[in-house]
């Protein structure tokens, strides 16, 4: 069951509650009232350890989602690879206290496990388990798919039909019909013989899809077909922008470290050591865009082939470990956080950072 779904409470208390750190008086108008608790998205500063879901920045892509929620709209978050993008769709069903399912997506991926796994239980008996989108659209929750471009053609008919008709195929007999559609049905039928004869189970009217992925080219992966692309609303996820990450990277929590001596020492982050990673950072972005500027109508394709951005995750960790030792050479730091051997096939490009 899904959360409370007020339209004009969530874009008012979005703001507060975003910047304010989620506190308890922030959303009480939008307070959790389900079954299932644990599928809530709840403290998600335990990955996001400098706040980067709670700044402005964060801010402006949460109130397009839930903009994008109030219009019954389907989305699709696509960006350079990285964490932030998901973090992004779990931050959203935090504020608005959605539950969440997240299905990840592989070239391994079947039909199957979008729908049902076969399962034996006690006594040799097989039973049919529902699968996140499954579950998702009965229940009326937000259903998360990562790596929409690696899954295989034939299973895009499936997403396809689930997007744009809220209908899917069970493999236990039963049936998913969108919320208009069985409501139709319902006036000339009773309850019992939709769902006991027809077995047709109705989709919940505040079931939503984010999906979570890469553009291809530049990024390997399967292209969307146009249909299926059609059903999404698209933002891009950009990096996040460099103000933002000084402010958010100062702001981390510090640290205690014990000497020789068994004295404990309080490490905060330096602004240096902020700076320095920064800079890494910004040297590698700016070689990406010279490429993309002398590479011609393949700007894009070469830039990111060539090579690969560390997402914050990356940033936050090199900070950490400056912070804990401040005298680490840039080098040794930079090589723990970014295979630049591997991600870039040019010594001088390398012998440059």
């Amino acid at each position: 069951m899904a959360g409370n779904r007020n339209p004009q409470l969530r874009l008012a208390d979005l703001h507060r509650h975003l910047i304010d750190g989620g506190t308890e008086a922030s959303h009480t108008q939008n307070t959790y009232t389900g079954l299932y608790p644990e599928l809530v998205p709840f403290d998600l500063n335990a990955f996001d350890v400098c706040g980067l879901l709670r700044t402005t920045w964060a801010l402006s892509h949460v109130k397009w989602m839930v903009q994008k929620d109030i219009l019954q709209q389907d989305m699709f978050l696509i960006g350079a690879t990285g964490p932030m993008r998901r973090w992004l769709a779990l931050r959203f069903g935090e504020v608005l206290q959605r539950e969440v399912e997240i299905q990840t997506l592989t070239r391994d991926t079947t039909e199957a496990d979008l729908k049902q796994r076969r399962e034996i239980r006690g006594g040799g008996s097989i039973v049919h388990v529902d699968q996140p989108a499954v579950k998702a659209a009965i229940h009326g929750r937000i259903l998360v798919l990562e790596g929409l471009e690696k899954v295989e053609r034939n299973v895009l008919p499936v997403l396809n039909n689930l997007l744009e008709n809220r209908e899917m195929q069970l493999e236990d007999g039963r049936f998913l019909v969108s919320p208009k559609r069985y409501d139709e049905l319902r006036k000339v039928h009773s309850d019992q013989h939709l769902t006991d004869t027809l077995k047709l189970v109705r989709v919940h009217e505040q079931f939503r899809v984010i999906a979570v992925g890469v553009p291809v080219p530049p990024f390997p992966g399967n292209p969307l077909d146009p249909p299926l692309r059609s059903r999404f609303q698209a933002r891009f996820i950009d990096r996040v922008p460099t103000d933002t990450l000084v402010g958010a990277l100062s702001r981390l929590p510090p640290m205690t470290q014990i000497d020789a001596h068994n004295k404990s020492h309080v490490l905060v982050p330096t602004l240096e050591a902020v700076k320095r990673v920064l800079e890494f950072n910004e040297v590698l972005w700016q070689l990406g865009s010279l490429q993309a500027e002398q590479s011609g109508s393949e700007a894009k394709t070469v830039a990111f082939q060539k090579m690969l951005y560390p997402c914050e995750n990356a940033l936050v960790s090199a900070v950490r470990l400056l912070q804990g030792h401040p005298d680490l050479p840039m080098y040794d730091v930079v090589s723990r956080i970014y295979p630049a051997a591997f991600a870039i096939h040019d010594d001088e490009t390398i012998d440059m950072l």
